[in-house]
């Protein structure tokens, strides 16, 4: 399976820092210049910095702020971790092919993503804001299920319907490979706020269901929120979306509903769901 440990050679800078070395020349030399194709896509798809933002970030470089590169905690490297996880997944659904998976340090990055590399859907973890790696066997998980359902039916609109469905199926997903960990582990949120949706369910399920083919609630669902939705409770949503549906349908299996394209089918049959 294609896993490409981008990250050792960001941790060769690292180490080639101290005395009079200059950080961006030791940056380019032993980190972009050999992974070039993949930095620069993963910096035009985000359109976070550009190369002199970037260079200026290199220079303020700490090699301590990445110790659990150097020495992974437990001892358990990412890429093992990485590597149990896709077998995991892979018992679960599977594509035609077989997921390219880079392990890198970017500046600021997501945990975990899906973008486009040369024509197809690659998986990036950024590992710099790991300060362990407890949670990468679930993040991972939950961006292979992203990656499968890209691979089987392509772009979809970004509607909040659609992002929904994504969501959840990949909570769902990510429960499936590591089951019996805590609901909030899975839908990346605090304790707190799982009980808040779970007391709330019917509000949001209000506000949803004659939005999900527009995309105008899909940020108050999913980013900031406002007074009165707190922050990602699409998360909590699109979790039980899929999971009520499951139970209530008893027809398919979690790889047949990543096929799925549209929620109201899932939104029909759970009219009623409990809190």
């Amino acid at each position: 399976m294609p896993l490409y440990l981008l990250y050792k050679d960001f941790v060769r800078f690292l180490q080639a820092l101290g005395g009079k070395a200059d950080p961006w020349e030791c940056y380019q030399r032993h980190y972009l210049q050999a992974h070039q194709d993949f930095l620069f896509a993963y910096w035009h798809h985000f359109r976070w910095m550009d190369l002199e933002q970037i260079s200026q970030r290199v220079k303020r470089v700490r090699r301590g702020d990445y110790c659990c590169l150097e020495t992974p905690p437990g001892g358990r490297p990412p890429e093992q971790i990485a590597q149990e996880t896709l077998k995991r997944c892979q018992q679960i659904a599977t594509a035609t092919t077989e997921p390219e998976v880079y392990l890198f340090v970017g500046f600021f990055s997501a945990d975990a993503f899906v973008m486009p590399l040369k024509g197809k859907p690659v998986i990036g973890v950024g590992l710099e804001r790991f300060n362990d790696f407890s949670s990468l066997g679930i993040i991972l998980a939950h961006e292979y299920c992203h990656w499968l359902r890209h691979c089987k039916i392509g772009d979809r609109p970004p509607t909040l319907g659609n992002k929904l469905l994504s969501e959840g199926l990949a909570a769902v997903f990510s429960q499936l490979a590591f089951p019996n960990r805590p609901l909030h582990k899975y839908l990346f949120l605090s304790p707190e706020r799982v009980s808040w949706c779970r007391q709330n369910l019917r509000l949001l399920l209000g506000l949803v269901q004659p939005e999900v083919e527009s995309c105008r609630l899909t940020d108050l669902f999913f980013k900031e929120g406002n007074s009165e939705i707190p922050p990602r409770t699409g998360n909590y949503l699109g979790y039980r979306l899929v999971m009520e549906y499951v139970k209530r349908s008893g027809r398919q299996t979690i790889g047949d509903l990543i096929s799925t394209e549209n929620i109201r089918d899932l939104l029909k049959e759970i009219t009623g769901v409990r809190r």
